[in-house]
């Protein structure tokens, strides 16, 4: 179906955000200039020849906000929507840039999934 893909907004500190001043901080309101966005499926580096049998858990779109420079000076954030549960979480642990777009990484640990972004 053609419905919007998320209905819940979580800010930085896992709040629901239910005004657009709420998903972005230091007078600069609402979302701003999305990139290339990127898929990344549960398991995922869960076989191969190095496979770690790590992965994330949900399916995961992030959306990076290529924001920064003269559009914005404190950069922008990564944004994570978990697919099945319609919700869309600010990655603050990911810090502010002009985010080009995210990578995931095997690290090895079937516990951990490690993350490349490109500024």
């Amino acid at each position: 179906d053609a419905g919007l893909a998320y209905h819940t907004i979580r800010d930085v500190d896992g709040v629901v955000a239910d005004e657009r001043s709420d998903v972005f901080l230091n007078g600069f309101a609402g979302y701003s200039r999305f990139c290339s966005g990127r898929l990344v499926t549960p398991g995922q580096f869960s076989s191969g020849l190095f496979s770690s049998g790590s992965g994330v858990v949900d399916l995961i779109y992030f959306a990076p906000e290529e924001d920064g420079g003269s559009f914005n000076p404190f950069g922008g954030h990564v944004q994570a929507l978990d697919v099945n549960g319609k919700t869309m979480w600010d990655v603050a642990a990911f810090g502010r840039g002009a985010w080009e777009n995210i990578a995931p990484v095997d690290t090895g640990n079937p516990n951990t999934v490690g993350f490349i972004i490109a500024d």
